[in-house]
């Protein structure tokens, strides 16, 4: 089922703000998998950038951790740093928060951000 899952996710690129919204990743069949809502990026400890937000499962998976890679990009799409998040213990049809970094960059060098699925167990 993994696998499946690995190959149905798309990859989802978006642009930017001081409060992104929100983020759907979808299946093949257009199916919402995972629902990121709320998501802020917001200056931290100077250049650093603290990410917020929740994330939904709309999969039939009870997963107890489950990781998604965040790159964010300058205005040519270069890439200016990544992040890992990870949620524990997100069960089929829970809504959770959950709190990521990315070091030496603050938010106002983003132009857009791509969210993707990376592993779960």
């Amino acid at each position: 089922m993994k696998k499946i899952l690995l190959i149905l996710l798309a990859l989802v690129v978006f642009s930017i703000s001081a409060n992104a919204g929100q983020v759907t990743i979808k299946n093949s069949n257009g199916d919402n998998i995972y629902i990121f809502d709320k998501l802020v990026f917001k200056e931290f400890w100077g250049s650093s950038t603290k990410i917020m937000g929740e994330i939904t499962n709309n999969t039939e998976n009870n997963y107890k951790s489950i990781y998604f890679q965040i790159t964010v990009y300058d205005d040519k799409d270069n890439i200016i740093d990544m992040t890992h998040i990870c949620i524990q213990n997100l069960n089929s049809g829970m809504t959770k928060s959950f709190l990521g970094y990315i070091n030496d960059t603050p938010p106002s060098q983003y132009s857009k951000y791509k969210i993707e699925y990376y592993d779960s167990f």
